[in-house]
């Protein structure tokens, strides 16, 4: 199994979890859990260890409610694409995804955000979309990577 996409059916934590742990054992590149009812405001950080240093590329939790706290995906340091649109996120922060290195694209259209990278903290992400959120706070040079210097790769 290499893709996975479940949705339209409410989901336990648990369930989600102890999925998680059968996945772990193969080499899943992409998990799709979305509008399955779930409300991510009280996950442990453990929810997605079983996944942690795993070929899983691309995450999509949307249609499910999240409260992002630092360091919540940091089992996930092999992803590169994280889809959390219409997930009533009201912010986002870098520490958010702290330990995630391979993160390239994250996707957070029909949210209710109101400030991204509120601090200007430096941030190598690309940001597709981010329409339909009340924005208020973005430092939107904080998005873009340094310029390469001589003798650096």
């Amino acid at each position: 199994v290499n893709s996975l996409s479940l949705g339209e059916y409410p989901l336990l934590l648990e369930v989600l979890k102890s999925l998680f742990v059968g996945l772990s054992t193969s080499n899943i590149e992409n998990i799709s859990v979305t509008s399955a009812n779930l409300s991510f405001s009280n996950i442990s950080e453990d929810i997605f260890g079983p996944l942690c240093n795993k070929s899983l590329a691309s995450l999509n939790l949307s249609g499910n409610t999240l409260v992002l706290y630092p360091s919540v995906f940091t089992s996930l340091a092999m992803l590169s694409s994280l889809t959390l649109s219409n997930c009533k996120i009201r912010n986002i922060e870098p520490e958010y995804f702290d330990g995630m290195t391979r993160l390239e694209y994250l996707f957070l259209d029909n949210n209710k955000i109101r400030r991204i990278n509120s601090r200007g903290n430096s941030w190598r992400i690309h940001l597709y979309p981010i329409s339909f959120n009340l924005l208020k706070d973005l430092f939107i040079l904080s998005f873009f990577k340094p310029p390469l210097r001589f003798g650096e790769a």
